[in-house]
């Protein structure tokens, strides 16, 4: 409290000072000053509100994070209750092992009698209690017949491997043969 008091006088002589100075300047000089005066105080604040509306919008994204968040909290019992409403439709026991799938392509593609071909080795997104697996076939100089009878076995015979996408090309030499490329996805059991 006396520090304020102590520095008054100082507040005083400077606030006297300056209307003293601009008291004595000319009309135009006084519209310069106060122009850069307003310039000065516009920037500062602009600068003020850039950083305030940054800070606004780190906190309103928190606020949807957490809105979010909740959502997903409040609506994790009813997930997992659906989760195990669609396990228990399916017949668990049915669904084949990695290997027992990679088999079966193998089978069909030699059964079909498809000259050149190629299985790259299936990925696995590991899971609990299902775990994914991706297979891809490169079938190559197949006719359309053969691809399409193939793909119809694979539903037919293994209801639990789905076709994700199948890419069909003809070669330029051979336009009457199909380049297919075949992915497909199954799922197994792992308790």
């Amino acid at each position: 409290m006396d520090k304020l008091f102590q520095s008054s006088p100082k507040l005083q002589y400077w606030n006297g000072f300056l209307k003293l100075r601009f008291s004595r300047l000319s009309m135009r000089e006084k519209v310069l000053a106060l122009l850069f005066i307003f310039g000065i105080v516009g920037i500062w604040f602009t600068f003020q509100i850039e950083r305030h509306s940054s800070v606004w919008d780190s906190i309103e994204l928190a606020h949807v994070d957490a809105r979010e968040q909740r959502q997903v909290l409040d609506e994790s019992e009813n997930i997992k209750i659906k989760f195990e409403a669609l396990i228990s439709d399916i017949n668990l026991e049915a669904l084949p092992k990695r290997d027992d799938v990679n088999a079966s392509l193998d089978s069909m593609i030699r059964k079909y009698g498809f000259s050149e071909f190629n299985m790259s080795p299936p990925s696995t997104e590991a899971g609990i209690p299902l775990s994914f697996h991706s297979f891809t076939v490169d079938l190559k100089k197949a006719s359309f017949g053969q691809v399409f009878d193939f793909i119809d076995e694979i539903k037919g015979t293994l209801p639990y491997v789905g076709l994700r996408q199948i890419t069909i090309q003809a070669p330029r030499r051979t336009p009457h043969l199909l380049d297919a490329k075949i992915n497909l996805k199954s799922i197994e059991y792992t308790p």
